[in-house]
């Protein structure tokens, strides 16, 4: 898109000055020194403007940048999971990490259990920018997409009597929504309806930083009871 409007801004306005300076014989050699410099400039502020209005200050980037270096081939749930499987690798080796969690019927794509808690995560391949505004989410200015938290939630909430023996402090499960392919404003709130919204770049921050509740004992007894009453394909366990 940036190469074509350059070009029509050549063609638009460059072409006719060009012209001028070709045919125009009678005008003066200032004439013929100021052109080239305004045509210059006229290029140069397209430019600058075209980068501006795609900017996207939240991320330091422009947007056409931004979707560049994270389009994926594909849009396959398993592409999204391999993503999210090499972000939580970075997490601190006192998280364990169940990778295709499955009880009964529910399913959950990642389960990270630590000293913050225990975070179920789902992953979007919505695209576009997402912006999270407490109990509601815009999708590049528009409303409509707050039900994608609805299963990760109703999952969090069937799972709660499972884990109330270990821990009870309300927030040990937090249900996690992860955006893959999209820029995530979560600035001025990071949760809506009480799940977290978060992109791939931030949720090891969101995981780490978040209020200490458990204690290694019972992350290693939460696990145990993970192996004996559900399955999953494969774990990271507590390293020390």
């Amino acid at each position: 898109m940036k190469n074509r409007y350059i070009i029509s801004i050549a063609v638009i306005i460059v072409a006719p000055m060009l012209c001028i300076m070709v045919f125009a014989t009678q005008i003066s050699s200032a004439i013929r020194f100021i052109l080239p410099v305004t045509l210059l400039t006229i290029m140069i502020l397209s430019y600058c403007a075209y980068y501006i209005f795609n900017y996207d200050s939240s991320y330091g980037v422009s947007k056409r940048s931004y979707y560049k270096k994270h389009k994926k081939k594909g849009s396959s749930t398993a592409g999204r999971s391999t993503d999210l499987n090499m972000a939580l690798l970075e997490l601190p080796l006192n998280h364990i990490i169940i990778n295709k969690f499955a009880k009964n019927t529910l399913e959950i794509e990642h389960m990270v259990i630590g000293p913050s808690g225990i975070f179920l995560i789902d992953s979007s391949n919505i695209r576009g920018k997402i912006e999270v505004t407490g109990y509601s989410m815009l999708l590049d200015g528009k409303r409509g997409v707050e039900s994608v938290t609805k299963e990760i939630k109703k999952k969090s909430q069937s799972l709660k009597p499972d884990f109330k023996t270990f821990n009870e402090d309300k927030h040990l499960i937090k249900p996690v929504l992860c955006f893959t392919h999209a820029m995530v404003d979560n600035s001025e709130d990071d949760t809506c309806d009480g799940v977290i919204i978060t992109s791939i770049e931030d949720i090891i921050g969101i995981i780490s930083e978040s209020r200490l509740i458990l204690e290694k004992p019972e992350i290693t007894s939460i696990h145990a009871y993970l192996a004996k009453n559900s399955t999953y394909a494969s774990c990271r366990n507590i390293r020390s």
